[in-house]
């Protein structure tokens, strides 16, 4: 295999570190320009939290219902949690979808 050299590699990584840099302070641009600031940062991360947190406890809740009321051999608690754990990943995954779209200044839906 053909590895870059060590020059390449550190270019490689300054370029990447830039990359990087630049979107931290465009984000942050964006956060100043429409009146979000730390506490905008704060609140999404919070509801990051929850959105991911609230849907495996509310599937285990009804999994342990089900499994109480009409038992079989389907662990509902488990398949619901899981359950609850994929769709609270997805929901949280396209709300920062579309939050990376606004901040980017693209506007149209992707439906």
């Amino acid at each position: 295999m053909n590895e870059p050299g060590k020059g390449e590699r550190e270019t490689i990584q300054r370029d990447s570190r830039d990359r990087g840099q630049e979107e931290a302070e465009s984000n942050w641009k964006v956060l100043r320009q429409t009146g979000r600031g730390l506490w905008m940062a704060v609140g999404t991360v919070s509801l990051i939290g929850w959105s991911i947190a609230i849907p495996p406890v509310v599937g285990a809740l009804l999994g342990r219902w089900i499994d109480a009321n009409w038992p079989g051999p389907v662990p509902w608690t488990l398949v619901l949690l899981l359950a609850g754990l994929v769709g609270g990943c997805m929901n949280v995954w396209h709300w920062l979808s579309r939050l990376a779209q606004e901040s980017r200044g693209g506007d149209q839906e992707d439906d």
